[in-house]
């Protein structure tokens, strides 16, 4: 059984993770949680008050807090220090990873100029999560002109920052938006730190659970039987509606079980 986490995502912004949330998960074998940054910190970047006590929660059904979705947008002025602010937390929390989105290319200055500026703000953040002991993955983001040129992008930012605490993340529903999940995951695959799972169909990206839309899950499930590395795979999808009607339990089962089917645990060397 390849080991599977959950992201409360910025679909959850405002509601912390209940008991009843964590225990559907625990009881489907979902080991990890992941969580969107004011699940965590204030707009200041500082802890909640009751961010420690969700930890304990966390913690006393077996599960871990892995990883935090950072804010999206132009890292500089007050929203860098806020980002740094998120890296030490999360160092303090034992949490792993800090995946990061940045804004899109237009707010940043012109296409020739991006990679560039998106360097220097990485290198400033980069010495905070290392002090930190926190890895940080940018997350490909809504750029559908651009398709995999940007994902060729990232990862050639990745091989130059080899040696510093840094990858990717791959969004599935994202780059379903512009029909290009297994381009980008083989561009990505040498450099993925964390794969969100979640579907997409049409040109929105609504965090349906994977299998509800059009992304390409077999494809997938057959490139990660060929990876070397286990990469931390996380829910991104909406199956915590409070409006849903249907039991907690029973969806966060389900997508176990449509994970299980799909995608295979790596094989034992």
């Amino acid at each position: 059984m390849r080991k599977l986490g959950y992201l409360f995502h910025d679909r959850h912004a405002y509601a912390l993770p209940s008991d009843a949330h964590l225990d559907a998960l625990a009881q489907a074998d979902i080991g990890a949680v992941g969580l969107f940054w004011q699940h965590a910190a204030d707009r200041d970047g500082n802890a909640l008050p009751g961010f420690e006590a969700l930890l304990e929660r966390i913690a006393s059904r077996g599960m871990a807090l892995e990883t935090l979705e950072g804010p999206e947008g132009f890292y500089d002025g007050e929203m860098r220090e806020v980002v740094r602010r998120l890296i030490a937390l999360a160092g303090a929390a034992g949490v792993k990873t800090v995946t990061l989105t940045t804004a899109t290319a237009c707010t940043m200055g012109a296409p020739e100029t991006y990679f560039s500026l998106l360097r220097e703000i990485l290198d400033d953040l980069l010495a905070h999560a290392a002090r930190a002991g926190v890895t940080l993955a940018l997350r490909n983001g809504f750029f559908p002109k651009e398709g995999a040129d940007r994902a060729e992008g990232l990862a050639r930012m990745a091989e130059e920052l080899s040696g510093a605490p840094f990858g990717l993340c791959l969004d599935t529903g994202v780059s379903n938006l512009r029909r290009a999940v297994l381009e980008e995951f083989y561009l990505m695959r040498p450099y993925l730190r964390q794969i969100n799972l979640s579907d997409s169909i049409g040109g929105v990206c609504d965090r349906l659970q994977p299998g509800y839309g059009d992304a390409p899950w077999h494809g997938l499930g057959l490139a990660l039987d060929g990876m070397e590395q286990e990469v931390p795979l996380f829910l991104a999808c909406r199956f915590f509606e409070p409006t849903s009607g249907r039991p907690l339990r029973r969806r966060a089962r389900r997508a176990r079980c449509w994970m299980d089917a799909s995608i295979r645990a790596p094989t034992a060397v």
